[in-house]
């Protein structure tokens, strides 16, 4: 019996060129562990075709992301969720501090919010 984890690790190292937030795990991405694990999830394809990285990746190289800058983190990292409606506007407001305490520490060059209801919490 395996038990399930209390949060989708964030993809990290200090000089990131990019910090990218999502609002929080996916149901998908908690059961695997890897972000934005969703088959139908476009995420590493557009990071590939932006030219973000130099191959197309699977969910499961996430933590090669910081090879190529590129560094990964949910608004709320304890909460899988359907959607991000399902999440309580208070629960995202509640997790600030730590999302503010993580850019401090590792002064990403750009910080890029995966979402514009995000920007507007």
């Amino acid at each position: 019996m395996s038990l399930a984890p209390d949060h989708l690790p964030d993809i990290l190292a200090e000089n990131l060129d990019l910090l990218i937030v999502g609002f929080n795990p996916s149901l998908v991405s908690w059961a695997s562990g890897h972000h934005y694990a969703n088959p139908v999830n476009n995420f590493y394809r557009l990071l590939f075709k932006a030219g973000l990285t130099s191959r197309l990746l699977k969910p499961e190289e996430d933590v090669l992301l910081p090879e190529f800058g590129i560094g990964l983190t949910n608004f709320v990292i304890d909460t899988p969720s359907a959607n991000e409606t399902a999440v309580p506007v208070s629960v995202y407001r509640a997790s600030g501090a730590a999302l503010e305490e993580k850019v401090a520490r590792l002064e990403p060059k750009v910080v890029s919010f995966n979402g514009l209801k995000l920007y507007n919490l």
